[in-house]
């Protein structure tokens, strides 16, 4: 089982790799809306399931990740998994938000760039910037759409060096996408839609299990 100290260090490694995730990669606040809340719990049951289908391993996970991302432990060549969420982030520079039927333009002509993002992304990303000489590239499994974004949004994990080996492409459904509105004082509204990151089904379980078993941890 593990210990009340191995939680807490997993949940250290998770807020680190978000914090590192915001500076290096692409930032992008979330005031936990509901679309977050389903995605998060859609992610939790997938990986419950392919844990489920496994026998946990004895080590200490917490404590092999941590000195994976120092690039000191001879299990290093077990890669660390994130499942999660991959978004193109539509982010809009305004003076103010809009009123109710109301239509304004944006505080810059160069606003409305696409960026890459997402909670998953932004982790499996910061976990390869911060462990560049460890023996295996982190893993990350997310569901792409079939449009337009989702070659950007692959070509951005590759240019950071992480695993995608393990995604999926779903026909028939958009990418995930944030639009954020940012006004002046940092203050940012968002509209998120899941897209495929909203999309998966318990297919997926069976196929992760053997990158769930070959983790050396997993977020």
């Amino acid at each position: 089982l593990v210990r009340v100290a191995d939680v807490a260090l997993l949940c250290l490694l998770n807020l680190a790799l978000t914090d590192a995730a915001n500076a290096h990669f692409h930032f992008r606040r979330s005031q936990g809306s509901g679309t977050d809340h389903h995605l998060n719990q859609a992610s939790a049951t997938l990986v419950k399931s392919a844990l489920e289908s496994t026998r946990p391993p004895s080590t200490n996970r917490a404590l092999v990740t941590l000195s994976l991302l120092r690039g000191g432990d001879s299990r290093a060549a077990k890669p660390i998994l994130v499942v999660g969420s991959m978004n193109v982030d539509i982010i809009i520079e305004v003076d103010r938000v809009p009123a109710r039927d109301e239509t304004i333009t944006a505080r810059s002509p160069t606003s409305g760039r696409a960026v890459p993002g997402g909670k998953g992304a932004n982790q499996a990303v910061a976990a390869s910037r911060l462990s560049p000489h460890a023996e295996r590239r982190p893993q990350f499994v997310c569901q792409f759409g079939d449009d337009v974004h989702a070659d950007m949004l692959k070509r951005a994990l590759l240019d950071n060096h992480v695993d995608i080996t393990g995604c999926f492409s779903l026909q028939g459904a958009p990418s995930g996408q944030g639009y954020v509105l940012l006004e002046p004082d940092g203050a940012a509204s968002s509209v998120v839609v899941g897209g495929a990151n909203a999309m998966w089904g318990e297919e997926q379980a069976a196929a992760l299990a053997s990158l769930v078993s070959g983790a050396s941890v997993v977020l």
